[in-house]
């Protein structure tokens, strides 16, 4: 097996320049694992943090993933300026999550005029949890910016964010700046029409600059 050297090629010393100007402007980061009442949560933050608070993501992953399917883009949001909270849902299936892949979801995904907002409420109450536990937290009380909240999910992870911040007005949250909904699982909201319900700035597909005007008041960092 052959493999290609950089430095054989005519494009090697630009390459290396630009992966040293991206290993030199990327912060520090740590990412911690925290239990809160039972529930494992990845964090993600700089490392020492910024002195002053930081605007907060909660992440919720995708139906059978877990807290750290997303590292990549955990790191960029820390990166970025923002502290991160992950949970570990019940229907995790890595990161120590305890489901089965073949535990089918509370209701079927082809189905969505028979889901309500009793399907994955558990979710919810994971991110109140979240929520709550986090702020009760000495560790955190200084750190985090409550009044620049936002929500992020993938897949069922986005149904979640979206359903949170209104589009099931039974799980409204209140506080939510803004949502980054991933490939979300939101025809049940279409169908109903509730998505138009959400308060926050929705930001399909990940919109960076209206992701960054949502929570940012003066500009800092960028995503």
């Amino acid at each position: 097996m052959r493999f290609l050297s950089l430095r054989k090629t005519p494009l090697h010393r630009y390459l290396f320049a630009a992966l040293l100007s991206m290993w030199c402007s990327w912060p520090a980061l740590a990412q911690e694992t925290l239990v809160y009442s039972g529930m494992k949560v990845e964090v993600w933050a700089e490392r020492p943090g910024p002195s002053a608070k930081q605007p907060v993501i909660i992440f919720s992953h995708g139906f059978h993933g877990c807290a750290t399917q997303s590292r990549f883009l955990m790191e960029a949001f820390a990166a970025a300026g923002y502290i991160v909270f992950a949970p570990n849902h019940a229907d995790a299936t890595c990161n120590g999550g305890k489901a089965r892949w073949l535990e089918r979801p509370t209701a079927p995904f082809g189905k969505p005029d028979v889901w309500t907002d009793a399907d994955y409420v558990d979710r919810a109450d994971d991110i109140r949890r979240l929520i709550a536990a986090v702020q009760a937290d000495a560790r955190f009380r200084d750190r985090v910016d409550w009044s620049r909240l936002a929500l992020a999910g993938h897949s069922l992870g986005g149904y979640t964010a979206l359903a949170l911040a209104g589009a099931w007005p039974s799980w409204s949250l209140p506080g939510v700046k803004a949502v980054l909904a991933l490939s979300p699982y939101s025809q049940p909201f279409i169908l109903r029409h509730t998505r138009r319900f959400v308060r926050a700035r929705d930001v399909p597909g990940g919109h960076s600059r209206s992701w960054y005007h949502a929570l940012h008041q003066q500009g800092h960092g960028c995503l």
